[in-house]
């Protein structure tokens, strides 16, 4: 029998290496996991919101274009849709989506 204050004794049977990958104490809960990937798929979308008159009109435009017909938007109308997307992505840049629940 060995002694448990001897460390300089070796012991007779070798513990095996054990199996598996070894932990590294950097581990996540399923929650915190979750979290993290939910905060990974806000970071790749970009909420913008839209007046009712802006939304038909785009949709219209978006319409003709996909099958091929040529549109044209109202220059105000532009002017609103760039300032909504611009002021959208400004704000979301680095706070998220704005999900906030």
């Amino acid at each position: 029998m060995k002694d448990e204050r001897d460390d300089q004794t070796l012991d007779l049977l070798p513990s095996g290496k054990r199996r598996g990958r070894p932990p590294t104490g950097k581990a996540l809960s399923p929650a915190a996991k979750q979290a993290a990937y939910r905060a990974r798929q806000r970071e790749k979308t970009v909420t913008v919101t839209l007046n009712r008159p802006d939304c038909g009109e785009l949709e219209i435009f978006l319409r003709n274009l996909r099958d091929g017909r040529t549109s044209t938007l109202d220059p105000e109308v532009v002017a609103r849709l760039h300032e909504a997307v611009q002021s959208a992505w400004r704000g979301q840049l680095h706070t998220g989506n704005g999900d906030r629940k």
